[in-house]
């Protein structure tokens, strides 16, 4: 389902405006999303230089500047809703 927004907001005027956080309960189920994601996708690793998809989780995170998709825990994106208002 990802992929398909993904494909779809990309497809637009300006590639930079799809922002897709996905929440995931467990850092676990984060990190191997996010690689699996890429591997489908057939591009690079998440934090590498045009990949498609990454990770923030409480302790790691790899998250290139051309991610269309992000992959966190509930916690980080709390955090990051609190911290930017």
């Amino acid at each position: 389902m990802e992929g398909m927004i993904a494909t779809s907001a990309t497809n637009k005027c300006n590639p930079c405006a799809a922002n897709i956080i996905v929440t995931q309960p467990r850092r676990v189920a984060a990190t191997s999303l996010a690689t699996r994601v890429c591997q489908e996708r057939s591009c690079p690793p998440p934090g590498k230089p045009n990949s498609e998809a990454g990770y923030n989780v409480r302790f790691s995170r790899a998250l290139s500047d051309s991610a269309q998709i992000m992959y966190c825990t509930v916690g980080v994106l709390l955090r990051m809703i609190t911290n930017a208002s």
